[in-house]
């Protein structure tokens, strides 16, 4: 990744912290389309679907045939990892889905959201080798203030007292922390895949590999494809083009920007955003804890990209990720 100037950084995470407010009310979203009765693999396939419209595709034609596809920020690679990269982002991101929704059923939502925003972990260690982004002090400290904030946000607890509760918890943790590994590693290849392709044609690879993946999920837990009220149609649409196409592709765009560490941090707004919505829409009311957690993730993220801003990763090796 080669240096950017202040302002184009700034732009970037400016889109970045968009993104991550963006992403945070895909749970508050999911949760509407299943009053609605749309299951929640059901829901997260009609998420790619629903974002692989006509607009999208055509805007990924058009700039393609204009020459606008190589990302401005890095060399080109060849075509086989770029594309190995493209592929590789919808799969994970497509895990992640499916983790995630099935995790959530199965245990507590504060447990499945704490840990599944262990992700940025599973994203500093693997840019630190691959990508060569320094694991500063004030990274670590960031970082632990942002995950302690999400922690006491999301009240999570893993004392099981009921026996016959007990595996379904196990499972569903695990599902949720299988969760931050899948979302994880999808930053790393779509941070890959941006060396070489803009934001838009990696959405377009990430919704077109992803859709028929979470078609198969959907038919392998016997769910419904359509809700059974036509209003879960609407959340879903806000899902799939609202959610999908902005969040996430202000994500990839803030990917080929900045380092993908940093970045993972400021993801960590999505449950602080899930949570005000949640207060707002269904009177989930936050308690003094809680406002004490969001404030730790704004610290945190604030700290780690006053760090991120004096720091510049080395270039990657020749024929390394995306070299």
């Amino acid at each position: 990744m080669t240096d950017i100037s202040p302002r184009a950084r700034a732009v970037a995470l400016g889109v970045a912290v968009l993104a991550a407010c963006v992403l945070g009310f895909a749970a508050i979203l999911v949760r509407l389309a299943e009053d609605a009765g749309a299951g929640p693999q059901t829901a997260a396939f009609w998420r790619f679907a629903l974002a692989a419209g006509p607009l999208l595709l055509a805007l990924a034609i058009r700039e393609a045939r204009a020459g606008r596809a190589a990302a401005p920020d890095g060399p080109t690679p060849s075509a086989a990892p770029a594309y190995v990269f493209l592929v590789l982002s919808g799969v994970l991101f497509a895990g992640d889905m499916a983790t995630w929704h099935a995790g959530i059923v199965r245990t507590t939502a504060a447990n499945a959201t704490l840990l599944a925003t262990l992700a940025p972990v599973v994203v500093a260690v693997a840019a630190w080798i691959l990508f060569g982004e320094r694991i500063t002090g004030g990274f670590v400290l960031g970082a632990a203030l942002a995950v302690a904030g999400a922690a006491a946000l999301s009240g999570a607890t893993f004392s099981y007292t009921d026996p016959d509760e007990r595996l379904s918890r196990l499972i569903g943790d695990g599902l949720s922390l299988l969760t931050a590994f899948w979302y994880g590693s999808y930053m790393l290849a779509v941070k890959a895949a941006r060396r070489s392709h803009s934001a838009l044609v990696v959405m377009v690879w990430v919704t077109l590999v992803g859709a028929p993946l979470m078609a198969i999920t959907t038919l392998a837990f016997g769910e419904d494809f359509s809700p059974a009220e036509p209003i879960g149609w609407l959340w879903l649409l806000i899902l799939g083009v609202g959610v999908h196409v902005g969040g996430q592709g202000g994500l990839a765009y803030a990917l080929g920007k900045l380092p993908a560490g940093a970045t993972s941090i400021v993801v960590l707004l999505q449950p602080v955003v899930s949570a005000a919505a949640a207060w707002i829409l269904f009177a989930e009311a936050l308690g003094p804890l809680q406002l004490a957690g969001a404030a730790l993730v704004i610290a945190g993220i604030v700290v780690v990209q006053r760090t991120a801003g004096a720091a510049t990763p080395r270039r990657l090796a020749k024929g390394g990720p995306g070299g």
